[in-house]
């Protein structure tokens, strides 16, 4: 009888165990989709930057030059 209470005792004791890590994992999952949500919109961020930047940059090439056929400016 003792013999049963005591591996009931374990089984709890791993139950309670499973359900804690259970809950950390849970926690940590929705704190790595926060960081990841994070990454992601300031990769957005960036690419918008840098088309802006290359526009920017097509837009004082071609400002550099008077047309075809003719050279650049100084």
């Amino acid at each position: 009888m003792t013999l049963i209470m005591v591996k009931n005792n374990d089984a709890n004791a791993l139950y309670q165990r499973v359900q804690e890590l259970e809950r950390q994992i849970q926690t940590k999952d929705g704190e790595l989709q926060k960081e990841t949500d994070r990454a992601l919109q300031q990769a957005e961020e960036i690419r918008g930057i840098l088309q802006q930047i290359q526009e920017v940059q097509r837009r004082d090439q071609c400002s550099q030059w008077d047309g075809p056929g003719t050279s650049r400016r100084s």
